[in-house]
């Protein structure tokens, strides 16, 4: 969906699945990503780090939060 710029479709899925699975990371992580392509680095940095304590050891989720960071303070 995000691939095909279905972004508030994959947001809304991503949303019904953390109805269920409150603490999913990598959900958590992909809604960082939807808002990152969107513009909205606060909350792609909010979302991301919610990934991170879900799942403190996947280095993909630091590396998101690093560019949500980059494009905040540049």
């Amino acid at each position: 969906m995000i691939q095909a710029g279905r972004l508030s479709e994959a947001r809304l899925v991503s949303r019904q699945v953390l109805t269920q699975a409150p603490d999913q990371p990598d959900v958590l992580h992909l809604l960082g990503v939807i808002a990152q392509r969107e513009g909205d680095h606060q909350q792609a940095a909010d979302c991301v780090k919610q990934a991170i304590q879900a799942a403190p050891d996947v280095a993909n989720f630091r590396m998101s939060l690093g560019i949500s960071c980059k494009a905040l303070f540049w």
